[in-house]
C-alpha cells in the first residue's frame, strides 16, 4: 500500500523551530551589543568634548560653555560662546532617541531627563578650569534600556570621568 504524505514530520518541524530559535537569539545579542556601543560612543564623545572645552577655556581665557539639549528625537551639544548667531549649525548630534540623556544634581538621588526643549549648561571658570558655581550637576547619564554610561563631574577641578557600565 502506498502512503502519500505531504506534510512535515515532527523531527523536521522541531529542527526548523530550533534553528529559528538560535537565529533569534543571535539577533537579540547583536542588537544588545549595538545599543551598548551607541551609548558608550555617545558618552565617550561627550566626555572628550567636555575635556576639550575645559582646556580651551583655560588656554584662551574665553567664555566657553557646553550646552546639552534635546530637540525632537535627537540630543545635541553646542560648545562655544552662547551669543553666537549660528548655534544650530555648530551643534553636534551625539545620540538619538530611544536613548535618554539625564543628569543628577549634587545631593539628589534621582535623575532628571532632558526632554524636548530642555537644556543643561556647563560653564568653566577661566582661571582654574573648575566648573562655574551655577553648575550643580554631579552626573550626566546616557542610557538606553539597561545600557548606561555616566560622566562624573568634579566641581573643584572641572575634570570629569567617563564610567562604563
Amino acid at each position: 500500500m502506498k502512503k502519500d504524505n505531504k506534510g512535515f514530520s515532527y523531527v523536521e518541524l522541531i529542527l526548523v523551530i530550533a534553528i529559528a530559535a538560535i537565529l533569534m537569539g543571535l539577533v537579540g545579542l547583536t542588537i544588545g551589543l549595538v545599543s551598548r556601543t551607541n551609548v558608550n560612543k555617545a558618552g565617550d564623545k561627550l566626555h572628550t568634548t567636555m575635556n576639550q572645552a575645559r582646556a580651551t577655556t583655560m588656554g584662551k581665557g574665553g567664555n566657553t560653555q557646553i550646552e546639552i539639549y534635546c530637540e525632537g528625537n535627537e540630543y545635541y551639544y553646542f560648545v562655544g560662546d552662547p551669543s553666537v548667531d549660528n548655534r544650530e549649525e555648530l551643534s553636534v548630534s551625539f545620540i538619538s532617541k530611544p536613548a535618554v540623556v539625564s543628569y543628577i544634581d549634587e545631593g539628589e538621588s534621582s535623575a532628571t531627563a532632558l526632554e524636548d526643549g530642555d537644556s543643561l549648561i556647563i560653564k568653566y571658570d577661566k582661571a582654574s578650569g573648575a566648573f562655574a558655581s551655577s553648575v550643580a550637576c554631579e552626573y550626566i547619564i546616557i542610557s538606553n534600556g539597561d545600557k548606561e554610561a555616566k560622566i562624573r563631574l568634579y566641581h573643584a577641578t572641572g575634570k570629569c570621568d567617563f564610567v562604563y557600565n
